[in-house]
């Protein structure tokens, strides 16, 4: 709880994933994705009232339970696929638990596995920053290098190649770039009046911690070789 805001955190973790099968339950640095979210979630301490997993999988379900995480339930299937929107996913997970622990909360914190590499003190952050203003989410972001930016991005069609944005043929140096961001992952938080009326994290007043740093969403298992390899050598860098 911060300044009398219960806080819920919600870590989704479906077992479908394509990219890597039952990627949650991989390792990094002998630990497992939902084990480095476990110590993110511990070193948040009583800033935390509760988190709950929520999974379509028993053998992630099992997993959870042994390292100390909750997961009273199982995702429904119409929530488990490829297409389906997080935002729904949180959405159930908070009805859910509120209804099992009859409990009410007010602040709703998403934490994906997949963002293992995040600091949890950017987490305190988004939730320090949501209940001290008048936004309506708090999420963390990571700066792009200006090689990636939109107006940089090339689009095919009909085997021709041209801008994505026409913007981008009158750029000839990254001076004329404006700094642009991108979700990493690492967190988000969000009033829950706002998100159960519009059903997203995002709304029309939303505002951001930048994360310093290195973050890194995992989808395939160069990814998760790469964090591994980023883990060993942190101290390097």
């Amino acid at each position: 709880m911060y300044k009398g805001q219960k806080i819920l955190a919600v870590i989704p973790a479906r077992g479908g994933s394509k990219g890597i099968k039952l990627k949650n339950l991989k390792t990094l640095n002998k630990k497992s994705l939902l084990q480095h979210v476990k110590i993110c979630i511990d070193k948040l301490g009583s800033l935390i009232d509760h988190s709950v997993v929520s999974t379509d999988n028993e053998k992630i379900m099992k997993h959870a339970k042994k390292i100390g995480l909750d997961a009273p339930f199982l995702r429904e299937k119409k929530l488990s696929g490829d297409l389906v929107d997080g935002n729904l996913v949180t959405l159930d997970a908070l009805k859910k638990t509120e209804k099992i622990y009859k409990v009410k909360f007010d602040i709703i914190l998403t934490l994906e596995p997949t963002c293992p590499l995040r600091d949890f003190n950017n987490i305190k952050k988004i939730i320090k920053k949501l209940v001290n203003s008048n936004f309506h989410s708090v999420l963390t972001v990571s700066k792009l290098d200006t090689k990636y930016h939109p107006f940089k991005q090339l689009a095919v069609k009909n085997n021709r190649i041209d801008f994505f944005n026409k913007k981008g043929r009158k750029i000839i140096a990254r001076q004329q770039l404006k700094e642009t961001y991108i979700r990493n992952g690492e967190g988000y938080a969000v009033k829950k009046k706002y998100f159960v009326k519009n059903k997203n994290v995002f709304t029309n007043n939303n505002s951001f911690v930048e994360s310093k740093n290195f973050s890194w969403s995992i989808d395939t298992l160069f990814d998760l070789k790469y964090c591994e390899w980023i883990l060993k050598n942190k101290a390097k860098f």
